[in-house]
């Protein structure tokens, strides 16, 4: 059996890039099961689109949104429901509002 020759399916958040007024973007780079990440601001809350695959990912997604949101809500969506949109609900799930 060949031997896997992809990176690991590791979202970076130090490339993200607010692309427009309230409008961030974490690119996959490239990286299969990777998707990219949106983060979209309004007033009083911010919504991530997508949370890479897996609980450390989207722990990882969180940090940034909640950091980008300051005293904004951080609210989630999935674009649909495969390991690498949606795996990482459960992190979201878990925090406190902000």
């Amino acid at each position: 059996m060949p031997e896997y020759q992809y990176p690991d399916p590791v979202v970076e958040t130090s490339g993200a890039q607010e692309i427009a007024a309230d409008l961030v973007v974490i690119p996959n780079h490239g990286v299969q099961l990777v998707p990219n990440i949106g983060i979209i601001g309004g007033t009083h809350s911010v919504l991530v689109i997508d949370t890479g695959m897996g609980p450390r990912n989207a722990d990882k997604v969180f940090a940034l949104a909640a950091e980008y949101a300051g005293t904004r809500r951080v609210y989630l969506t999935t674009t649909h429901f495969h390991p690498e949109h949606a795996f990482g609900a459960q992190s979201f799930a878990a925090r406190p509002p902000t």
